[in-house]
């Protein structure tokens, strides 16, 4: 469930400020931290509140809304703003200054709430995508679990040297020279190594790249450092170049 979003206005007219609050009173899943009538007190209130969203009015006096964009970026802050605005000639500038959206006055209730939910849905994407980074993060530095055909097996990814394809399944190799045939295709395999460690060299094998040592251009092969001793394995000639260019 999402949280409320908080939203600042920020008008130097107080009917229109009124107005404002009162569409929002009528959507569920606001909470209005504050009200401010110039671009001073809404910098104050952006500072003291952290709003999610800053509902802007552009033309005001001394100083109008594009400037309380440049007062609260300098300062590193950076809540969504949505203009607000009688004045459709601004768009252009409002689209340069990275508005997230821009409605006109009198702001209707329906064009509030696309904006709204427009951005209900693109934060619950940035933070799925956040919570799968950092998943895969932590899954990185862990080890591993693989099912096996008798259980399972915990796998640190720094002890992982090659990975080969047997069939549906997977042998993979450890810097201690001992191999575990786990139950996972080496495409899952490749998904789990994705980043600059772990490098396909054919259709069958995955490599760790902190244990190449050579590769033979004209036999199209690689060495790979193991323990003591070194084992070579084949290139394909479709992951060759790509080879060339990650070293």
């Amino acid at each position: 469930m999402l949280e409320k979003i908080k939203i600042l206005i920020v008008d130097d007219e107080p009917e229109a400020r009124d107005i404002l609050e009162n569409l929002l009173g009528e959507i569920d899943g606001i909470e209005i931290v504050a009200k401010a009538n110039n671009v001073e007190t809404g910098v104050e209130a952006i500072i003291k509140y952290s709003p999610d969203i800053v509902l802007l009015d552009i033309q005001m006096p001394k100083q109008n809304g594009f400037e309380l964009i440049h007062e609260i970026r300098d300062i590193n802050l950076k809540p969504t703003i949505v203009f607000v605005t009688a004045y459709n000639e601004y768009a252009i500038d409002a689209i340069k200054h990275s508005a997230f959206d821009y409605l006109l006055k009198p702001v209707k209730l329906t064009d509030l709430q696309k904006t709204l939910l427009r951005y209900n849905k693109e934060k619950t994407q940035q933070e799925t995508t956040q919570q799968h980074l950092t998943l895969l993060d932590e899954i990185k530095k862990s080890k591993l679990r693989f099912n096996t055909r008798s259980g399972f097996i915990l796998i640190d990814i720094n002890e992982i040297v090659y990975c080969q394809a047997q069939g549906s399944y997977t042998l993979i190799c450890k810097k201690n020279k001992n191999t575990e045939l786990i139950t996972t295709h080496l495409s899952q395999i490749e998904e789990l190594l994705e980043g600059e460690q772990f490098f396909r060299i054919g259709r069958s094998t995955i490599i760790n790249l902190n244990h190449l040592t050579k590769v033979d251009h004209k036999q199209r092969k690689c060495t790979i450092e193991l323990g003591s001793d070194e084992v070579e394995l084949s290139i394909s000639r479709k992951y060759f170049g790509e080879l060339e260019e990650k070293m």
